[in-house]
């Protein structure tokens, strides 16, 4: 589970006025480090998580299987 800046207990940084794309950079940033190249792995999201899982998986262009 990734606790994305601002939310749950991680601090809230300073966010630009639009802050989506620093959290679509936290995700990439999570995946770069914890899933090793060419490893599969799920993604997924509750309500504004899910979006910002949908809209990653469309950014960086995600297979689905299943």
């Amino acid at each position: 589970m990734i606790d994305l800046p601002g939310f749950a207990q991680s601090e809230r940084p300073q966010f630009p006025e639009e802050p989506e794309d620093e959290w679509i950079k936290s995700l990439k940033d999570t995946i770069a480090v914890q899933v090793p190249d060419d490893r599969t792995f799920w993604i997924g999201g509750h309500s504004f998580g899910g979006y910002l899982a949908a809209r990653l998986a469309i950014e960086e262009n995600f297979t689905a299987e299943g």
